[in-house]
């Protein structure tokens, strides 16, 4: 997905950055467009352990 991202012009990898820099929208929004599904799960220091 980050070749895709960044052939499409959605990444620009001109510079040296850390995975982590980059806007994670773009990749989100590919995601189920390649059959992977992903959700958010709001979890609370309580939830989290269980």
């Amino acid at each position: 997905m980050a070749a895709l991202l960044i052939a499409r012009g959605d990444w620009n990898v001109g510079r040296m950055v850390n995975v982590e820099e980059l806007d994670p929208d773009p990749f989100l929004a590919l995601m189920p467009e390649l059959g992977i599904d992903w959700q958010v799960r709001e979890e609370s220091p309580t939830t989290a352990a269980t």
